[in-house]
């Protein structure tokens, strides 16, 4: 179910509290809400269930579970805090180690800080992902209360109409001038709730700038932005293919190529050597004399989590397919690979190296022994 929609019946349930919903009935919805992936609609019916029952741990623990994942993390920190004091990782081990980064992803060093220490004293395994996250998380509590910031760092926001109050990511330039981006939107009615949500998928646009701004981004059409979901469009060096992530209704997301010609683009193609296993993110460029491409996937064989691969890539075969050696990839996540040619630096997201909070960028430069140990650039 769409995150519109069940915000909707979080409202129609809201506005008939006064007849007194049960203490299972908002459990119900919070849990039916989960179920389906929203996670803001299941925190608001978990609020209802608490302000019934506030004591109670078990339900503590799902409404913090929900505002994390909803990226409400005042919050969800505060229950974690209430959970932690009375469980003492007992019923729910991991209370601890995501109030530690709730407080990082606030800002809260200090705090944070306290938490990834006590985190230690509990978990003495230097094996354990917990013990080696914390280890990093200290780190970050470090550079955040330094307070290290850039002086050639700068973040400029689109204007409309390429940014709009629905969601958009990944942008990039393509071969022929124009920038490409990723976007959920969707027709809605007055009261803000999506009006067709079997068409509510992101899809691949295109804008143009022009003087005094940018075109009204645009659709691609089928069959680039046929069923599912559609992002992260990518080109060959030549121009010839458009490779993007794919995600069918009832498949794994996974990177596909779909041939450029003077008619539109061909039928989605699989990648020769990924087939439909996880991949997504792609990055093609060029490093001496070889196309490569470099993507994100949570497939075997890396560290763990989702780690960057990359590949010796001609039109729509993928050779050699390998986790990026190095100092990169960590028991974490990492994601997002851009690669700068002229630099030869690849740029990359992690929430395991030393960070403020999340999902950090990093950059690695690539040099005559590969890529070099992951520098984070500091806030912009």
């Amino acid at each position: 179910m769409i995150a519109r929609l069940l915000t909707a019946l979080w409202l129609l349930a809201a506005s008939s509290a006064t007849s007194g919903q049960s203490f299972d009935q908002w459990v119900a919805w919070g849990d039916a809400a989960m179920a389906d992936g929203d996670h803001y609609g299941a925190s608001r019916f978990y609020a209802g269930a608490l302000d019934l029952q506030p004591g109670k741990m078990d339900l503590q623990w799902s409404c913090a579970e929900a505002c994390r994942l909803s990226h409400q993390y005042e919050k969800a920190a505060d229950l974690y805090a209430k959970v932690e004091h009375k469980d003492h990782r007992r019923t729910y081990p991991d209370a601890l180690f995501h109030l530690a980064e709730m407080r990082m992803s606030n800002g809260e060093y200090r705090e944070a800080e306290k938490a990834w220490r006590e985190l230690l004293r509990k978990d003495e395994d230097p094996t354990s992902f917990q013990h080696q996250r914390a280890q990093q998380g200290l780190k970050g509590c470090a550079m955040g209360l330094a307070g290290r910031t850039s002086d050639s760092l700068f973040v400029e926001h689109l204007p409309d109409p390429v940014n709009t109050y629905d969601s958009e990511f990944g942008g990039r330039y393509g071969p022929d001038s124009l920038l490409y981006l990723s976007s959920l939107r969707g027709e809605l009615d007055r009261d803000g709730v999506v009006q067709d949500t079997a068409e509510y998928h992101v899809a691949i646009f295109q804008s143009r700038e022009q003087a005094g701004g940018w075109a009204e981004a645009e659709a691609l059409p089928d069959p680039v932005n046929g069923s599912g979901n559609n992002a992260n469009a990518a080109w060959s060096l030549d121009g010839r293919f458009l490779y993007f992530t794919h995600c069918p209704p009832d498949g794994t997301c996974h990177i596909v190529a779909s041939e450029r010609t003077a008619d539109g683009y061909g039928p989605p193609q699989e990648l020769e050597g990924l087939g439909t296993g996880h991949s997504t993110q792609p990055m093609v460029v060029r490093m001496g004399n070889e196309e490569l491409l470099f993507f994100a996937s949570t497939r075997s064989g890396g560290p763990g989590g989702m780690d960057l691969w990359m590949g010796k890539l001609k039109d729509t075969d993928v050779q050699f397919a390998r986790p990026v050696e190095g100092p990169l990839n960590t028991p974490g996540n990492e994601s997002c690979p851009f690669y700068d040619s002229t630099t030869q630096t690849l740029f990359f997201s992690s929430d395991f190296h030393a960070g403020l909070g999340g999902y950090d960028i990093f950059t690695s430069h690539h040099g005559p022994l590969g890529f070099e140990s992951p520098v984070n650039p500091g806030a912009p």
